[in-house]
């Protein structure tokens, strides 16, 4: 992958949970461990802004992550930094509040994390913290937001972009073609 003005990654995040009872499994490979996997992504990316889609369940383990690169990255040039977090509150096809899976509580958001690197100067985007959308499938991001981000983005001047996802949807990955991302899909490990 070549230099990106930004990335936006859907990490194909394990939850290794031991629900009651099995449900409808995800099709595509999951990581084996999260922390491993996410330093990967920290490592090898190549730009100064980073957008981290992130289920609640892994937040911790997603700064974990962040905290073990930062200490072993002795160019201090290219840590990340969190900068801040747009909140997906997920609707159902009627406008009502998605009644979500879990075994705590009953999950019906998703956070898109904001890390930088410390020469990266704040984009200043127009779009507001949280924002509310339809859930389409379980594995598919809010299109209208991203196109929002992505369109906000590109007034800025940032116009190089990859999209590293999970999973094997073909339709996931013609939208997001058109939307001119540079696709990397993580369904197989991903290491570059």
């Amino acid at each position: 992958m070549k230099w990106k003005d930004f990335v936006i990654t859907d990490a194909p995040w394990n939850l290794d949970d031991k629900p009651p009872k099995v449900a409808r499994q995800l099709d595509y490979t999951l990581w084996g461990d999260n922390v491993t996997g996410m330093i990967s992504i920290f490592q090898n990316v190549k730009t100064d802004l980073l957008f981290v889609w992130v289920i609640n369940a892994v937040i911790q383990e997603l700064f974990e992550a962040l905290n073990i690169y930062n200490w072993t990255e002795p160019d201090k040039k290219l840590h990340w930094r969190n900068k801040n977090k747009f909140g997906w509150i997920k609707l159902t096809n009627r406008g009502n509040e998605f009644y979500g899976t879990g075994h705590w509580n009953r999950n019906a958001s998703e956070e898109l994390f904001i890390f930088a690197r410390p020469s990266r100067k704040p984009i200043r985007l127009d779009l507001r913290s949280h924002f509310r959308e339809e859930r389409k499938d379980r594995t598919v991001k809010p299109r209208w937001f991203e196109a929002q981000l992505l369109s906000d983005l590109r007034l800025r001047g940032l116009e190089e972009s990859a999209y590293i996802f999970s999973g094997t949807d073909k339709d996931k990955m013609l939208l997001f073609k058109q939307l001119k991302f540079d696709i990397d899909c993580v369904d197989v490990e991903w290491t570059k």
